[in-house]
């Protein structure tokens, strides 16, 4: 236990002096994201991709959460418009950190969900590659907002999108 706490002092020394320094903004972002995130991956978990993503059920649930949730209604006013992209992936990508399985495709949905209910349209894509080694497929989920990527950029030109998938409005 000694060996491990000098061997990561100085990291969690970084890290908590970067937790203290957290503004009221970037505290409502990250409570926002952990919701987003625990409530993708447990959709994830529980329900077929396709009634997941097709559907409205998720996007409607979610945006009546964000009614009563506090940091909703605080995230409206206090980011500016043209930051709030950039900054919802930084809470997400922050708070996938720490939830199981938080893969690419969860954080691209709630990336997406958060967006959806500030009032940002978004698209989410799914794409595909050859592996690494050849054989098997691998496949990568991203946001794109405005022609940007803003989630799973980290290995964007390397697959092959599908068609953007379009949630339904009934």
């Amino acid at each position: 236990m000694n060996r491990f706490l000098h061997q990561h002092l100085p990291e969690l020394r970084r890290v908590s002096r970067r937790v203290l320094r957290l503004t009221a903004r970037e505290w409502a972002l990250l409570a926002t994201a952990l919701v987003a995130v625990v409530l993708v991956r447990l959709g994830l978990w529980l329900l077929p991709f396709r009634i997941l993503v097709r559907s409205t059920g998720f996007s409607r649930a979610f945006s009546r959460l964000g009614l009563w949730f506090l940091p909703f209604r605080f995230l409206r006013k206090a980011l500016p418009e043209s930051e709030i992209p950039r900054q919802v992936a930084w809470a997400v990508r922050a708070i996938s950190r720490c939830v199981p399985r938080a893969t690419c495709l969860t954080q691209a949905m709630a990336t997406q969900a958060i967006l959806t209910v500030l009032g940002v349209p978004a698209t989410l894509r799914i794409g595909v590659a050859p592996g690494e080694k050849g054989g098997r497929l691998e496949a990568h989920a991203w946001l794109e907002h405005g022609g940007r990527i803003v989630i799973g950029w980290e290995t964007r030109g390397r697959f092959t999108p599908f068609p953007p998938i379009e949630v339904s409005k009934s």
